[in-house]
């Protein structure tokens, strides 16, 4: 046919571009779907909940935020499930933080508050806190989130124990920023939701790579077998997303995608709240194991390949004038854009989080470019804040 008599170089750009497309398909279907396909088996009763309500202790450390703790505690506290407590640990705050905690546990007796008093020597305070909150917990199960962070209704402990049927020692769940206006913070909101639909799909399909701290929970014996967190010590952050890391495997992690588990991250500078977490990070992403590492970086490599390769035969079928080869280009762009589109939405759907359409072209060429900016930023202006320095 005259139609596909194309040139070898057509050929070869014609097959690199589906090559690079399938890569795509594949990583979108079978990992990034994760969340609405364990969604809709959990609707179905594929997949059994725990029928029992455990005890559990939520954690939460703070530094500063009296104002936010003031809000979200009793949030938190009036919880509708049958027994549990609330460890917060108070990270020498100057506010009066230590004030409010008090006045609290008068009115909650299920409310427990210890402290980090100031001066104390850490490289990482976080995980000092995090560490004495663990020790203080009364109960096996450890439900983690942040002091800014609101939860979405009254069960959001129900939600996340219903996980914890047998052999079940992780559960990963979802959080958004909950006020988003404006063309930058909607670039966050999106990377945001890229980054809950990657790991918590990879995690709905037995892969589980990472967590984070504003929603999870394990069993204590989990830390403790792993000694805490030992293995990272020297670093500033991963206290979420490297112990996960470490000891979550795809028999002992489950995810919990109801709305009522999302939290709702509230912060008055959305973007240096976002970037602070961003560079987190990116530094300890160095740290992932090598088929997560793996995952991430081809999804990455194959995207740009794509696009390249989509510009790269525009071009070339409009100076050669090949029709054919111009709707194909047109073709596999379309039906990737769709596909992507179809995932993520029915990801924010399932998660109850803010939908993408026409910017999704945007935000997907211009958010590793500004990664990658931030990666810059770490590594020339910010890597003693990361990496163990000497202490006087």
């Amino acid at each position: 046919m005259e139609w596909f008599q194309w040139s070898v170089t057509e050929w070869i750009l014609a097959g690199a571009m589906g090559l690079f497309l399938l890569v795509q398909l594949y990583i979108y279907f079978v990992f990034f779907y994760g969340v609405p396909r364990f969604a809709k088996r959990i609707n179905s009763g594929k997949i059994s909940l725990a029928q029992q309500q455990p005890p559990v202790t939520v954690i939460i450390t703070t530094r500063d935020q009296e104002t936010i703790l003031a809000k979200q505690l009793p949030l938190i506290l009036e919880q509708e499930y049958p027994e549990f407590q609330v460890v917060v640990v108070n990270d020498a705050s100057s506010d009066d933080t230590d004030e409010l905690l008090k006045q609290l546990a008068l009115q909650y007796p299920h409310l427990y508050h210890t402290f980090i008093p100031e001066g104390v020597q850490s490289i990482s305070s976080k995980k000092m806190a995090l560490t004495v909150g663990i020790k203080a917990a009364k109960y096996d199960f450890l439900l983690f989130t942040e002091a800014n962070c609101l939860p979405s209704g009254t069960h959001w402990i129900a939600s996340m124990m219903q996980q914890f049927t047998p052999g079940i020692s992780i559960v990963l769940s979802y959080s958004r920023y909950e006020t988003i206006k404006g063309v930058f913070k909607k670039l966050i909101a999106y990377d945001n939701l890229f980054q809950g639909m990657r790991y918590l799909g990879l995690a709905a399909v037995k892969r589980p790579y990472m967590g984070i701290g504003r929603n999870l929970a394990y069993r204590k014996e989990l830390f403790f077998n792993q000694k805490g967190f030992a293995s990272h010590l020297n670093l500033f952050s991963g206290e979420d997303d490297l112990f996960i890391s470490d000891v979550a495997k795809g028999s002992n992690t489950r995810v919990e995608v109801s709305p009522a588990a999302v939290m709702n991250i509230v912060t008055e500078d959305v973007k240096s709240h976002w970037k602070e977490t961003r560079i987190n990070q990116i530094y300890t992403s160095s740290y992932y194991k090598p088929m997560a590492k793996f995952r991430t970086g081809m999804e990455i490599f194959s995207r740009y390949a794509f696009y390249a390769l989509f510009i790269t035969i525009l071009v070339f079928s409009l100076v050669n004038w090949n029709l054919s080869l111009l709707i194909m280009d047109g073709v596999f762009f379309l039906f990737r854009f769709i596909v992507q589109m179809v995932v993520i939405n029915r990801t924010a759907k399932t998660l109850n989080d803010k939908r993408f359409y026409i910017s999704i072209l945007f935000f997907d060429l211009l958010l590793p470019f500004y990664v990658l900016l931030l990666r810059f930023d770490k590594m020339f202006h910010r890597r003693k804040s990361y990496t163990r320095q000497i202490l006087h």
